[in-house]
């Protein structure tokens, strides 16, 4: 039982020196629109990352099934990027964060200021709804079949 523990909790080192290794992608430039001070807009950011990091159930603890499921949360964590922040004209602000791979699915966070500063009001994960269309392809003359 020791050794499997001990066995856990290397696993667990290796993967958080790899991952300080790696280190954080760079920060993108993020468009704003409408005015927001860069204070607020650093402690919006702080907010949303975080929010972000929970909810990719990174090690909520120490069982043995998140620590096989570590390198999956891990990459969904990292894969989330914020896309833009906007100010919107009743006083709340909408954050929207995408995934790397694709851009076709993340999430929209809603901030508001309260009396203690910042705070997420609500949250929701979007992607794209209905089925996809495809226009049809027309091959051009010398593939088409001719009867």
């Amino acid at each position: 039982m020791r050794k499997r523990i001990s066995i856990a909790l290397g696993i667990v080192t290796l993967v958080i020196v790899g991952v300080a290794l790696v280190g954080p992608a760079p920060p993108s430039r993020i468009p704003i629109t409408g005015d927001l001070p860069a204070k607020d807009v650093a402690r919006i950011l702080r907010l949303v990352r975080a929010e972000v990091r929970r909810d990719s159930d990174i090690l909520p603890d120490l069982s043995w099934d998140c620590v096989r499921d570590l390198p999956s949360a891990l990459r969904r964590y990292r894969s989330e990027r914020i896309y833009s922040i906007d100010v919107l004209t009743n006083g709340k602000v909408w954050v929207r964060t995408v995934s790397d791979s694709s851009e076709s699915y993340g999430s929209d966070y809603y901030l508001r200021r309260g009396h203690d500063g910042w705070q997420i009001t609500e949250s929701y994960d979007w992607m794209p709804s209905g089925i996809m269309t495809v226009e049809p392809t027309v091959l051009p003359n010398e593939a088409r079949w001719t009867e």
